[in-house]
């Protein structure tokens, strides 16, 4: 059984024990259905049962990126890199979901600069409106010779691509 067989039937026996204490709780009270369903409570309330199922959902997402990426349904680009070598604007297109950030005002918040100057600066240019050349993803591909890295993709005055 591989990670991914045992991820899907941890999530699924979770499912059915959420189910189960939903059941539990409707029945007429009983000491004993009070106590059962008590303890599936206790066993989906535990914290590193919530880690597990958030581990789960990170990996089930990732896979699910790295499918849209093979697929070719995945682009990414950037706009204006500053002088800290972080881009101005990055988007990520893992269709049919757009995400757009600022590695630069994260940068700024992180090392104390000016964020909010920052911050007036990318609303200022979006406002404008920002026309951004994607490129598409690529997974690593050893036929190459070369393992290409995700977020390898359009860069402007040569600076190295931010990756996502």
């Amino acid at each position: 059984m591989t990670s991914t067989d045992d991820d899907m039937s941890h999530e699924f026996t979770l499912n059915l024990l959420a189910e189960v204490g939903n059941f539990l709780s409707r029945l007429p009270a009983h000491p004993m259905t009070r106590a059962m369903h008590q303890r599936v409570l206790a066993h989906l309330d535990n914290p590193l049962a919530k880690v597990r199922r958030d581990e789960m959902n990170v990996r089930a997402n990732a896979e699910k990126n790295v499918a849209l990426i093979k697929s070719g349904l995945s682009f990414w680009g950037l706009k204006h890199i500053t002088a800290t070598g972080a881009p101005m604007i990055h988007c990520r297109l893992l269709h049919p979901a757009l995400r757009i950030e600022s590695p630069a005002y994260q940068h700024a918040l992180a090392s104390g600069e000016d964020a909010e100057a920052m911050l007036l600066q990318i609303a200022t240019e979006i406002a404008q409106g920002v026309t951004i050349s994607l490129s598409q993803d690529l997974l690593p591909s050893k036929a190459n010779g070369r393992h290409t890295q995700l977020g390898d993709g359009p860069t402007e005055k040569g600076a190295e691509p931010f990756p996502a």
